[in-house]
């Protein structure tokens, strides 16, 4: 699997409990996945300016064209704001169509490290991949 680099968010990691979020994002084409990777990296371009952002790791595997994310928060609030944000929405309106699979979890850890949260999204996003959508 292929990783970008760590982009700094609006704040630094201090240590403490913080909120870790992992996606997974599986499409139909290849072409579809190189055009949100490159739309979500425009994103990243501004991580630096999201309120309560501490982090982001995007992943790519081509071969079974997915898409990951590891990013990482001050509270749950933060998260929530930029869920709702109109780049988000627009991102995720714009490519839903193109979705065949996906998964999303949180998880709060006191001290991240970037290594051991690639290590753990995998088993977490299967088993967030089983549970029942919510109402």
């Amino acid at each position: 699997m292929l990783k970008q680099a760590w982009k700094q968010g609006s704040i630094p990691d201090q240590g403490g409990v913080v909120l870790v979020s992992a996606t997974r994002f599986t499409f139909s084409r290849l072409w579809d996945m190189l055009r949100i990777l490159y739309t979500g990296m425009g994103l990243g371009r501004r991580w630096h300016l999201l309120e309560g952002a501490i982090g982001v790791s995007l992943g790519a595997d081509l071969l079974r064209r997915t898409t990951y994310t590891i990013s990482v928060w001050k509270s749950e609030a933060d998260l929530r704001s930029f869920l709702t944000s109109p780049e988000h929405l627009r991102l995720m309106r714009d490519y839903r169509a193109r979705v065949t699979g996906s998964a999303a979890t949180t998880w709060t850890v006191d001290g991240f490290r970037l290594g051991q949260a690639w290590k753990e999204a995998p088993a977490r996003l299967a088993e967030a991949a089983r549970k029942p959508a919510p109402a």
